[in-house]
């Protein structure tokens, strides 16, 4: 009897997910054909999606988005701008996170667990949304992390720290086809290492309802919001007043910070929104 045959003998759940993965990596097992060909078969598809499709952006609101900060959103979906085209490694970047995302799917499924509804429609207030998975009835989206986002799935840190809204797309996509305890399984793309965070429901998962209901009442406007996504910080003690991490990223951090300069540090770029003392370091200049 093989390794896959016992396992699926018994009730599989969350809980020993992980547990149950390392068993099939450590097993030396030889599994059935089968499941080696779907695997083949699902990472074709993925290098398929991605060398063949353009990639452009969203033009309305989908669940995917409705966690991102409001005037962020605004941009992004009624003025975007214009791109520089990505460099070649970007796409290979993304690539690889998606193989390892099938990966990791593919070895819930051999170490015993329903998986199912792998990247399911879903609709929840109007708004549209796909699943990545569906395992032993819970909804679970699988990420490939650097090893400092990994740590905000291992160490639970991801409700204070949600650029991207992660925590209010799960809810949503939980609301239409959970069980009330959504999961992140969450690959370290470095060290391999796996964790499985579950969010409180109670204290970490957002209103994903309001959040529709704020992001269209703000899309139906002509301005973006008034209120910026992040406050600015203070750089260190020289008075000076600094872009939040949050925003030195963001494309439209020059229409939210009319008068922001640029400044060259050993350690990158810096972007100053108040000056007081003048770095002693170069400027770059927004036309350069």
């Amino acid at each position: 009897m093989t390794l896959l045959q016992l396992m699926t003998m018994t009730s599989s759940s969350l809980d020993t997910l992980i547990e149950d993965i390392y068993k099939v990596l450590n097993s030396k097992q030889e599994l059935d054909d089968s499941l080696y060909e779907e695997l083949a078969q699902d990472i074709a598809g993925v290098i398929r999606t991605r060398l063949s499709s353009e990639s452009s952006k969203r033009s309305h609101l989908s669940l995917s988005s409705i966690g991102k900060p409001l005037r962020r959103l605004w941009y992004d979906l009624k003025d975007p701008v214009e791109d520089t085209p990505p460099p070649p490694y970007a796409a290979l970047k993304f690539l690889y996170g998606d193989i390892i995302e099938c990966i990791v799917l593919w070895l819930a499924k051999v170490s015993g667990h329903d998986v199912r509804d792998r990247q399911k429609e879903v609709k929840f207030c109007g708004v549209v949304g796909h699943i990545d998975s569906i395992i032993d009835g819970e909804v679970v989206d699988a990420k490939s992390a650097s090893p400092r986002s990994f740590q905000k799935f291992a160490k639970g840190s991801l409700p204070t720290d949600d650029p991207f809204g992660y925590l209010a797309q799960i809810e949503a996509y939980d609301q239409v086809v959970g069980k009330g305890n959504p999961a992140f399984l969450a690959m370290q793309k470095v060290s391999g290492e796996l964790c499985l965070y579950r969010p409180d429901k109670l204290f970490d998962l957002p209103d994903a309802e309001k959040l529709i209901e704020d992001a269209k009442e703000a899309l139906s406007k002509s301005t973006p919001p008034e209120k910026r996504c992040y406050e600015d910080i203070p750089d260190g003690k020289s008075g000076n007043m600094k872009l939040d991490m949050g925003c030195v990223y963001c494309p439209y951090k020059h229409k939210c910070w009319d008068g922001l300069r640029t400044f060259k540090y050993s350690d990158g770029l810096r972007y100053l929104t108040k000056v007081v003392n003048e770095p002693k370091v170069e400027e770059i200049k927004k036309d350069d």
